[in-house]
């Protein structure tokens, strides 16, 4: 908002004798784009508070105040402090300017080449459209450090990684029946995900009736009191053999407390089973299996009585996944809507308020196809970027628009190159702002920047070169059917 108000300063200062009266053209100028701007990124961002991801909702509500609030403080301190700085440069250079240099008007054939050649891209981005993936490998995504390499060592070396699933049920014998199920799935298909189990139980004597039955046998053997007259070595042996027998199987409270507090709550009334995956799992496909199959093992336990809470860290990726291929065509569907209305709401024409929407359309599939053409993949971390593609798109229109239908001749050349500039300049600084994240450490922070960058530049050039020669043909298309109506009336 700031650099298209002082951009347009810049150009009404040359104008104008008076520095205020060059600000207050340039703000009559600039405001109502700028608010129909700010109304519709900020609604574009606000539809994804009703997102059932906190990470959508969140954002959308942050993210729509602080668009609202620098397009407020950009109207409200910059022109004053403009008018400041700048109030001993007397009168106005009349020097020549790129707006007062350029003249003439866009060629129609060239025009219609532009059209043709966007139309093709964009066509390729619709075909593309269907298979745009979402994918989370949480393996690529997280980049290489020490730290993940310790981490994939400690799973190719012991067989368990950091993250099991941690089910929580009643009592031991409980956990022992759910590591059994588990180890039932595992043994049911070759799909199967689990590895291995851990619970207290593995920690206690097995076959305890049968064991007892043997000790009590030994017991009635070595007790016996014709075994009374040993002496010597023998007597010391059979006493021995006699206190060896008086024994009880060890139990949960025996264990030592580094291993009990691992398995045990706090208040002894509930045990711990932990479950874990043959292999990590990184990816959102990965997720999904081994939530479905940590599902079945849940229903499995309740089947037969068991109640168990169950977490896994590796379940939330899976969720949200799910949750972001749900919620996010939706929610690009309602922005898009409440953005058509807002335009309308500003042009008053259903004609207008399309073709102001057409470049960021255009730009938008142009940009899927450049996803496709460069091998980029939607992921957790990026897939936030494009509502801020969306809005950076739709301002840029808007204020060529408005530039256009302010000039007396309409001219076409002077409202790009005059509001050219100024979409450069803002394209560019969110394109480095989104861009400084491509010298991040963590690669899913990287293709955050890339897929920004690739956004940022397709709806620029889709604003300032589709959307002007779109302009030049309806123009030629209305004054020939104005003409050939006036033609049939004489």
């Amino acid at each position: 908002f700031g650099i298209h108000l002082l951009v347009r300063y810049q150009q009404e200062r040359d104008r104008f004798e008076s520095t205020t009266e060059a600000m207050v053209s340039a703000v009559q100028a600039t405001f109502r784009p700028a608010l129909t701007s700010a109304a519709t990124t900020a609604a574009t961002f606000f539809s994804f508070v009703l997102a059932e991801f906190r990470g959508f909702s969140e954002f959308g509500l942050i993210a729509s105040i602080g668009v609202v609030l620098t397009m407020l403080s950009s109207f409200l301190v910059l022109p004053p402090m403009m008018v400041i700085l700048d109030r001993k440069r007397a009168g106005p250079s009349r020097r020549k300017t790129l707006v007062t240099r350029v003249s003439g008007r866009l060629p129609l054939p060239l025009c219609a080449a532009v059209v043709v050649l966007f139309s093709g891209v964009a066509i390729w981005g619709v075909v593309e459209l269907g298979s745009l993936d979402f994918k989370n490998d949480l393996r690529k995504l997280r980049g290489d450090s020490p730290a993940y390499e310790f981490f994939d060592y400690v799973n190719r070396n012991m067989g368990a990684g950091f993250n099991p699933a941690v089910i929580l049920v009643d009592g031991t014998t409980e956990a022992a029946r759910v590591a059994k199920l588990a180890m039932n799935l595992k043994e049911q298909g070759t799909g199967s995900r689990i590895g291995k189990t851990l619970d207290v139980s593995d920690f206690l004597p097995g076959d305890v009736d049968e064991k007892m039955k043997r000790v009590r046998e030994l017991a009635d053997l070595v007790k016996d009191s014709r075994l009374d007259r040993a002496r010597g070595e023998r007597a010391e042996k059979l006493a021995q053999a006699r206190e060896m027998v008086e024994v009880e199987p060890w139990t949960v409270d025996d264990l030592p407390e580094t291993i009990r507090r691992r398995f045990v709550t706090l208040d002894g009334a509930q045990s711990i089973v932990y479950v874990w995956p043959t292999a990590p799992n990184y990816t959102a496909d990965e997720c999904i299996v081994w939530e479905e199959q940590l599902d079945r093992l849940a229903s499995m336990a309740r089947a037969e009585g068991i109640e168990i809470q169950m977490a896994e860290e590796t379940l939330i990726v899976g969720w949200i996944h799910r949750l972001v291929e749900k919620e996010a065509p939706q929610l690009l569907a309602i922005a898009g809507l409440v953005t058509l209305l807002l335009l309308m709401l500003d042009l008053r024409k259903v004609r207008s308020s399309l073709l102001v929407a057409s470049p960021l359309v255009m730009g938008m599939l142009v940009f899927v196809a450049a996803v496709h053409a460069t091998g980029q993949h939607l992921n957790l971390f990026n897939i936030i970027v494009v509502p801020s593609i969306v809005g950076i798109g739709i301002d840029n229109s808007v204020h060529i628009y408005h530039r256009y239908r302010m000039g007396q001749d309409h001219d076409v050349l002077r409202a790009m190159t005059g509001t050219g500039v100024a979409a450069l300049l803002a394209s560019a600084t969110t394109a480095i702002g989104f861009g400084s994240s491509l010298v991040a450490h963590h690669a899913g922070l990287r293709t955050m920047g890339t897929l920004a960058m690739t956004g940022v530049g397709t709806t620029f050039l889709s604003a300032v070169i589709f959307f002007p020669c779109l302009l030049v043909i309806v123009e030629r298309l209305t004054s020939s059917l104005t003409r050939s109506r006036s033609r049939k009336r004489v």
